[in-house]
């Protein structure tokens, strides 16, 4: 709702191959992935979305309430351009949003 409200369109999934689905078709500029998801764990989502939208590059940014060393670390393997806990702090992803939009640009 708060990324709606700051004027971006929004697509949301409930499950890993929802998430690779969407965004097949949907065609995001950043993917805001849970690490935890049913059916599909988001590492793998991260892996499958940057396999099928190549060479496509949106922003991933890993969602979780892990932030060790170790997690982040494979997160970064996964492909994930940036790591977040939660609560997400709403300034914080809205300047890696910005970031990512200025480079695009």
């Amino acid at each position: 709702m708060l990324l709606r409200l700051a004027g971006h369109e929004v697509d949301i999934a409930t499950d890993g191959p929802q998430a690779v689905r969407n965004a097949v078709t949907f065609a995001p500029d950043v993917v805001l992935l849970d690490l935890g998801l049913p059916h599909m764990h988001g590492h793998d989502v991260c892996r499958e979305i940057r396999k099928r939208i190549a060479p496509r590059r949106p922003l991933m940014i890993a969602v979780t309430g892990h932030g060790h060393e170790e997690i982040r670390q494979r997160s970064a393997e996964a492909g994930f351009d940036a790591h977040l806990l939660k609560p997400v702090n709403f300034d914080q992803l809205l300047a890696l949003i910005h970031d990512h939009c200025e480079r695009k640009n």
